[in-house]
């Protein structure tokens, strides 16, 4: 926005200035700036439709939880836990398998953004990263419980993070 105040300003001045100069030009010059300027937002609009492509076509390639695949992951402190991606009706979601407790996961985009995939129950969120377009190539992984809990007279929720920096086997050293 200033470069075109400063090039409208430059470009009447320079029109004033010198009588043999018609105005148009300085028409001309607000117009060119002004053309500029919606270059970078086609260029982040891009990036969004390309970011949400990549997670549409995520997606888009889940099968049904009858036939999703099971995978390790490899996390901190010698912990592991097992994940599976599915299509359940329309949406998409995630199983988590830790110890004897299966823990099934809605995919939710408003705790995640755009590095991060997020799913939860409201009790648990597994949370992966976001760099390809498929959900079992995606390393970083959480695993974090909710816990109510009062105190002082007041209530409050207490993440208890069950696992981190999980890995599945591709990513892995």
């Amino acid at each position: 926005m200033k470069h075109i105040i400063l090039s409208a300003a430059t470009a009447l001045l320079l029109a004033a200035c010198n009588p043999s100069e018609p105005q148009p030009q300085a028409a001309a010059e607000i117009q060119t700036a002004s053309a500029e300027a919606p270059a970078s937002s086609v260029t982040e609009t891009a990036a969004s439709e390309a970011a949400a492509s990549a997670a549409q076509s995520a997606a888009e390639r889940l099968d049904t939880q009858a036939n999703a695949k099971w995978q390790q992951y490899q996390c901190d402190e010698q912990k592991t836990l097992s994940a599976r991606y599915f299509k359940d009706g329309g949406n998409t979601a995630a199983q988590i398998k830790t110890g004897n407790a299966t823990h099934t996961l809605a995919l939710s985009p408003e705790l995640g953004n755009e590095d991060l995939s997020a799913f939860s129950n409201g009790e648990y969120t597994w949370t992966i990263g976001k760099l390809t377009d498929d959900y079992y190539q995606e390393g970083y992984g959480f695993f974090v419980r909710h816990s109510q809990v009062e105190g002082m007279g007041e209530e409050g929720i207490v993440d208890e993070l069950q696992a981190e920096n999980c890995m599945p086997p591709s990513t892995q050293p």
